[in-house]
């Protein structure tokens, strides 16, 4: 498994145009309110029209980070073009240049703080794992939002770490290293486990859409915490109150840690009930 941090100047740009244009997907931190502030002044001085951006942060930046450099690909939204236009303009604005190199020069330094995190994960899923998904490259930024996502390529998995603090959010590389590793496998639902989700509260389920998203997504929290328990140098992780809220976290990690399982194999991940 390759991990490597990265500087990405697409995702900056797109950021830039996600909060001018006040995209309502968008989590804000105390740095994010600043940048927008700033992005405002700049691209109002340039007289940048607003557009709108109505689709989820993530649906773009699956876009941005499948074009070639701001131009479509097979794998961009056909309906995402002149958003891709529209970033690419203001990436080219001399001030917004000047911009992306100051607040590369702060990304840089705080993807510096990473190194020795991505190389414990690494060892954690050497450790514990007996096999790798198939693109096993994963490339590591930080976000401009308080958001963490994991956005697939063809070539690689792009982890976006929350900018909610100066330091590496360890939990957020594990979640999305782990949901690459569980999306290899075909997870039994069963009955009691269908049960468990249709007593869930509408609230709760709507975040997820489907049952087998709940599952995925539930499997992964209890393995980030069952992971961080077994890890040496990792700080033990908890469950958060929308883990909990699931249900299934807590009940995967009860299964796990009885079972106590010396390699996570396909094999067991494939036959993991609770």
């Amino acid at each position: 498994m390759i991990v490597n941090t990265i500087e990405i100047p697409e995702h900056f740009f797109l950021y830039c145009a996600l909060l001018f244009n006040n995209n309502e997907s968008v989590r804000y931190s105390r740095n994010t309110e600043s940048l927008k502030a700033e992005v405002g002044r700049i691209l109002k001085r340039n007289k940048v029209e607003h557009t709108s951006m109505s689709d989820h942060r993530y649906q773009y930046l699956l876009s941005v980070l499948n074009s070639n450099h701001y131009a479509p690909t097979e794998e961009t939204k056909k309906s995402h073009d002149e958003i891709l236009k529209y970033v690419n303009d203001i990436s080219k604005l001399p001030e917004m240049e000047k911009l992306w190199e100051k607040e590369r020069k702060e990304l840089s330094e705080s993807l510096k703080s990473y190194n020795k995190t991505i190389e414990v994960v690494k060892n954690l899923f050497k450790t514990f794992f007996d096999f790798e998904p198939r693109i096993n490259t994963f490339y590591v930024t930080r976000n401009w939002d308080k958001s963490g996502m994991c956005i697939p390529t063809k070539e690689a998995f792009y982890i976006i770490a929350s900018w909610n603090s100066s330091e590496p959010n360890v939990r957020n590389i594990i979640h999305e290293i782990t949901h690459a590793y569980i999306d290899e496998v075909e997870l039994p639902i069963t009955i009691n486990i269908k049960t468990i989700i249709n007593g869930l509260s509408d609230e709760v389920f709507s975040n997820y859409k489907k049952a087998h998203t709940v599952v995925y997504e539930s499997l992964t929290r209890a393995l980030v915490v069952y992971l961080s328990r077994k890890g040496r140098d990792i700080e033990d992780q908890d469950f958060s109150e929308d883990d909990i809220a699931l249900q299934l976290p807590e009940k995967y990690l009860l299964k796990l840690e009885t079972d106590s399982p010396k390699i996570i194999s396909k094999d067991y991940l494939s036959n993991l009930t609770i």
